[in-house]
C-alpha cells in the first residue's frame, strides 16, 4: 500500500534495512488536496452523488468545485449556459425541424 501511495505521488517513504533503524515517511499532499482531487475525479466520471457524499467542505469551497459541472458559467463578463449534448444537432431552421430537442431549443430562443 505504501508503495502504491508513493507511486501516485502522495507520499515519500525511505526505509533502512536492519533492526532498530528508523524509516522516514513524508506526506507530499495535504488531506484537502487529496479530497479535492478525488472530488474532481468523481465529478468528471459523472458521479455527482458520490462527490456530494464525500464532500465535507464549507459551502463556498463546494460551490467552487461544482460550478464548472452545473452548466452556469461566466465567460467574457456575461453569463453563459452550457448544456451537454451528446449528438450532433440538426440545423436550427424552424420550418424543417424534426428533432424534439431542436424544436424545444428554437421555441425557447
Amino acid at each position: 500500500l505504501v508503495q502504491q501511495l508513493q507511486d501516485q505521488g502522495w507520499l515519500s517513504w525511505y526505509s533502512q534495512p536492519g533492526r532498530g533503524k528508523r524509516a522516514r515517511l513524508h506526506c507530499l499532499k495535504t488531506p484537502d488536496e487529496l479530497r479535492a482531487q478525488l472530488l474532481q475525479q468523481l465529478l468528471q466520471q459523472g458521479n455527482h452523488q458520490g462527490a456530494l457524499e464525500m464532500a465535507q467542505l464549507d459551502p463556498q469551497h463546494l460551490q467552487d468545485l461544482l460550478s464548472p459541472h452545473l452548466g452556469g458559467q461566466w465567460q467574457a463578463g456575461s453569463p453563459t449556459l452550457r448544456i451537454p449534448y451528446y449528438r450532433t444537432l440538426e440545423a436550427l431552421d424552424p420550418l424543417t425541424l424534426t428533432g424534439r430537442a431542436e424544436q424545444h431549443l428554437v421555441s425557447t430562443l
